[in-house]
């Protein structure tokens, strides 16, 4: 019975992850993913917001503005 004690409790678990540093090392890379989508949004919407100031067109600058105070938003809830 000791043969299997020391199987039990030592060679099955080496090396092994418990459930939550799977949990985290997911929610890590989907906050990294999440934050590289992040910057493409805000420099399209940067670039989308300097075209409407070129062209003086008011309703997409306040659409461009809202849509980067959303983003803002977001990137305090990403690294907060």
């Amino acid at each position: 019975m000791e043969k299997w004690d020391a199987f039990l409790t030592n060679d099955l678990w080496k090396g092994r992850k418990t459930m939550r540093q799977v949990v985290k090392e997911g929610f890590r890379e989907e906050k990294n993913n999440r934050v590289a989508v992040w910057r493409l949004e805000v420099d399209y919407e940067l670039a989308t917001l300097y075209e409407a100031m070129q062209k003086e067109n008011e309703d997409q600058i306040d659409l461009s503005k809202r849509k980067l105070e959303r983003l803002r938003k977001e990137w305090i809830r990403l690294n907060g």
